[in-house]
């Protein structure tokens, strides 16, 4: 939506906005990449010290799985693709994660949440 990445969490209800290249990052997940060929992917893409990349991508992955809207897994027998999602333009920026917690009662698979 807008370049941006929205994300609902449908045990908990929240919703998740990212920005920056957080939608970049999601999707080169979803393609079952490794954290550190995604922070390689978005480096080469922005050129972008790789260690800047790497401490960007790895506090985002945290982020995500803090949130439990992913979490680790082995990884595939064959790597993922990694080169860089179409449609994701601009400048680099930082990956966002926004957490909402206004659509709880709606958006959870078993509510209530709360007592």
């Amino acid at each position: 939506m807008d370049g941006e990445l929205v994300v609902i969490n449908l045990q908990n209800g929240r919703y998740y906005a990212s920005g920056g290249v957080g939608p970049a990052i999601w999707l080169l997940l979803e393609r079952s990449v490794d954290v550190s060929d995604v922070a390689a992917a978005i480096a080469a893409r922005y050129s972008l010290a790789p260690d800047v990349a790497r401490t960007d991508v790895t506090a985002f992955v945290r982020k995500l799985e803090l949130e439990a809207l992913i979490v680790a897994a082995a990884p595939p027998d064959t790597p993922g693709d990694s080169s860089f999602p179409d449609g994701i333009e601009g400048d680099y920026v930082a990956p966002t994660l926004t957490t909402f917690d206004d659509m709880e009662q709606a958006f959870a698979l078993d509510p209530p949440l709360r007592p």
